[in-house]
């Protein structure tokens, strides 16, 4: 068995050859490193950059469609008022419709219309007839169809000996279709 044994005393190494050292052999590692995180970073704030300028350019094209549509949506909002009442226009006449058809169908042919007023919910009207029967069967009739709440029989009068005269007002008209 062989031994070495050194008797020389070991040479101490400066602190400029120890950094010499360091930065020769591991700072370039860390320096590499870091230009590394360094170029990384750019690229993200690059990244998040262009995905703000593209959310700023969608709100601005979407705040543009806004602004051109708005004369279509003031015109399309003037026109379904238009059209909410148009139907209530059509609704209050097909009623208006509704009630007189009513009426015209329970007139017997010996009973002749004289006048009609239509007052919002009541409907007047004077009619004559050749004799009272007629008019009792028609009043039994509207009575029996209950297309009317109240029905009021008014004045009822002898003009000659063949003709009556008489007014009659309904009201509370409740359409059997509806």
């Amino acid at each position: 068995m062989r031994y070495e044994i050194n008797l020389f005393p070991r040479k101490e190494v400066a602190i400029v050859s120890k950094a010499q050292y360091f930065v020769s052999h591991y700072l370039r590692y860390i320096l590499v490193l870091t230009q590394f995180v360094v170029i990384c970073v750019f690229f993200y704030r690059f990244s998040i950059d262009q995905q703000i300028i593209g959310e700023k350019e969608k709100l601005a094209q979407k705040r543009a469609i806004i602004a051109a549509t708005k004369p279509l949506r003031d015109e399309m909002n003037k026109t379904q008022k238009s059209i909410k009442s148009v139907q209530a226009i059509f609704g209050i006449q097909d009623r208006w419709r509704s009630k007189i058809d009513y009426l015209l169908s329970v007139f017997p042919v010996d009973v002749t219309l004289t006048s009609l007023k239509d007052e919002g919910e009541v409907l007047r009207f004077t009619a004559t007839a050749k004799s009272p029967e007629i008019i009792k069967k028609m009043y039994g009739r509207i009575l029996a169809d209950k297309q009317f709440g109240k029905v009021q029989f008014g004045t009822f009068t002898i003009k000659n000996k063949t003709e009556y005269q008489f007014d009659m007002a309904l009201d509370q008209y409740k359409p059997s279709d509806i």
